[in-house]
């Protein structure tokens, strides 16, 4: 069993935004995000698999470094934010769909772990427990909605050397406990303070 990086953006919201607005236009929103998040792929990390709130990625061999990883997540939440400004500024329409758009939100999960590349007729998937852990990470006890999750398994595989640690950027440890894993040790940083920043 080889390792992997397992990163995954992920969209917030997404379940009330498709399912109590107006198709249409829900679906070309999430669409274009989505290709967006692709679009800002600067690790030149694999796409496994395109999820319909979520691009699953990961990279094979020893694991990007955090400051990589975090400036990977920067870019993407920054280009997420500012599509959804855009919307918001030159829509003039009504609809439930463009109503909601504040509502939804990015979150981010990096972990490390065992993996291994599938072909299935002519798509390559990526399977093992890093790929479920990754997932359930999703779900966890974090007081925010947008963040940067990463796992101490991720962490624990990086060069001894400082994270630049800038005005907004504050690790903060957190533990889950899931099925089949046990408790699982994580770091993460609240996003939101770069938002605000930003639009100050």
């Amino acid at each position: 069993m080889d390792k992997a990086l397992v990163f995954i953006p992920d969209i917030s919201g997404f379940t009330k935004f498709m399912t109590g607005t107006a198709l249409e236009h829900s679906q070309i929103i999430i669409t274009k995000l989505l290709e967006l998040l692709i679009g800002e792929n600067r690790l030149d990390l694999k796409v496994a698999e395109v999820e319909g709130d979520a691009v699953l990625f990961y990279k094979n061999g020893p694991p990007p470094s955090f400051a990589d990883v975090l400036g990977q997540s920067k870019t993407m939440f920054m280009a997420f934010h500012n599509h959804l400004n855009m919307i918001m500024n030159q829509n003039t329409c009504n609809c439930e769909a463009c109503a909601n758009i504040p509502n939804l939100t990015l979150k981010f999960v990096a972990h490390y772990g065992e993996s291994r590349e599938v072909s299935i007729m002519n798509f390559t998937k990526i399977m093992g427990s890093a790929v479920i852990l990754a997932h359930r990470l999703l779900k966890n006890d974090i007081p925010s909605k947008e963040y940067l999750l990463a796992t101490d398994d991720y962490m624990e595989n990086q060069p001894e050397q400082p994270v630049k640690e800038e005005t907004w950027t504050s690790l903060k440890p957190v533990t889950s406990t899931y099925e089949n894993f046990g408790q699982i040790k994580s770091r993460y940083i609240n996003f939101s303070p770069l938002l605000n920043a930003s639009n100050g």
